[in-house]
């Protein structure tokens, strides 16, 4: 007996992170243009980069003319730039490089066990799906990787025009299989955007925390509705 019917999935940091780190794989392709910096400065200058564009862009310039790779490529000249790299023309050819990159499996690293526990849920008879603030590359990543086929749907923020943790992601994602919000769980590795936005809308979640510092920086949420793996799921939907 099921106690969900529909587990949803966020997938960057909950079924697979970027290979060593966005600062190294900037870093990578820099030093293909003759370009050499620092990967941890790099890093720095992109999470900096990327919080500024989300706040003057969200949801990749969707709602504000911008096409995703436009939003990318501001986002990595400001990265460069902040690096001490100033030539345009170059970091021009750089986020092209990237763009292009970050669609192919050798940018991402799929956690250990997601691939058999996936399989496992699907073979109980849980229907699987994504909910991801992504843009439209997920789709080719999640194919390259050799995920996309346990999905029965993939949301992308990109395509509907609505973020986690905005209600209508994930009243979709219901209405798209005609189920209520008691019959489904969200995992994801963010609380706000993912717990709690699941949970707004009846929706039940469990946080991914893999190291367990997300448990320790929120000490309001239940310590039951944290999962060291994904592993733990398939004894969560038959509990």
């Amino acid at each position: 007996m099921l106690r969900y019917k529909v587990v949803t999935l966020d997938i960057h940091n909950t079924l697979m992170r970027v290979n060593k780190s966005t600062g190294q794989q900037y870093s990578r392709a820099a030093r293909q243009y003759g370009i050499k910096l620092d990967p941890q400065v790099l890093d720095k200058a992109f999470y900096t980069a990327l919080r500024e564009q989300r706040a003057k862009h969200p949801n990749y310039g969707v709602h504000t003319g911008m096409t995703s790779s436009a939003w990318w490529s501001e986002v990595i000249r400001r990265t460069f730039m902040t690096s001490g790299q100033v030539d345009n023309q170059t970091i021009s050819k750089i986020a092209s490089t990237l763009f292009e990159n970050f669609k192919t499996p050798s940018m991402w690293d799929v956690f250990p066990e997601v691939k058999s526990t996936l399989s496992a849920l699907n073979n109980e008879g849980v229907c699987l799906g994504v909910i991801s603030n992504c843009d439209e590359r997920l789709m080719d990543v999640l194919r390259s990787v050799n995920l996309a086929s346990h999905f029965a749907f993939i949301l992308l923020s990109v395509y509907t025009g609505h973020q986690k943790p905005d209600a209508e992601i994930f009243r979709m994602a219901m209405e798209r299989l005609k189920v209520q919000p008691e019959e489904c769980l969200h995992v994801g590795d963010n609380v706000s955007q993912d717990y709690e936005g699941a949970r707004a809308v009846g929706m039940s979640a469990v946080i991914v925390d893999r190291d367990g510092s997300l448990e320790t920086s929120n000490p309001h949420v239940d310590s039951g509705h944290f999962i060291r793996d994904l592993s733990e799921l398939t004894l969560i939907v038959k509990s």
